[in-house]
């Protein structure tokens, strides 16, 4: 579940949505802190969705793709490292 849409507030945050099973709080934090910059941004965790307000436009596709990208690049170091034990 990845959407975004616009909050009508003084602030013009912009909301987008995605699925926890994509990124860890951690990840989350430090790739939207990569992709927004100084921008202001909060992040709440209601069930299985992570609901993001930022006062930047940025794609969550790019968002989904960064945390994806490092589980990958992870877990095959993990590999790495637990077929050098044998």
């Amino acid at each position: 579940m990845n959407s975004e849409t616009f909050v009508e507030d003084s602030h013009a945050m912009i909301k987008s949505e995605l699925h926890t099973k994509y990124a860890s709080p951690q990840r989350l934090a430090r790739e939207l802190k990569t992709l927004l910059g100084g921008s202001e941004f909060e992040v709440e965790m209601r069930h299985n969705v992570y609901n993001i307000l930022s006062s930047k436009p940025f794609n969550v596709e790019t968002l989904l793709n960064k945390c994806q990208a490092r589980h990958r690049m992870k877990s095959a170091r993990e590999e790495r490292q637990a077929d050098s034990l044998f």
